[in-house]
C-alpha cells in the first residue's frame, strides 16, 4: 500500500484516545477490552486447572511485556475469592 508507518501509528492513536475505555496500544497493537477479558479468562481457566502460573510463562505465552501481564492480573486476583491460586513470580 506504500504507507507510510508514522501515519498509520497516528491514526491508531487517535482511535485509541477517543476510545480510553475500550482498547489501548500494547507494543505497537491495538488490544481490545474484549481481547483483554479473553486472555484473563484463558488465564483464569489454567490457574483453576494448576493451582499457580508463572509471570514468565505468560509472557512468552502471550507475547507482552511484564507490566502489561501484571495489569492483567490484577483483576483476576481481586477475583479469587472462590478460587485458591496464585501467580509466581
Amino acid at each position: 500500500m506504500n504507507i507510510d508507518l508514522s501515519h498509520i501509528e497516528n491514526i491508531s492513536e487517535e482511535i485509541v484516545k477517543d476510545r480510553a475505555h475500550e482498547m489501548r496500544i500494547v507494543q505497537g497493537e491495538i488490544v481490545t477490552s474484549q481481547f483483554m477479558d479473553s486472555i484473563c479468562q484463558e488465564i483464569n481457566e489454567s490457574l483453576q486447572e494448576t493451582g499457580c502460573t508463572q509471570i514468565s510463562e505468560l509472557v512468552l505465552r502471550l507475547s507482552f511485556p511484564t507490566d502489561f501481564v501484571y495489569e492483567v492480573r490484577t483483576p483476576l486476583e481481586k477475583k479469587k475469592t472462590t478460587l485458591n491460586f496464585s501467580f509466581v513470580v
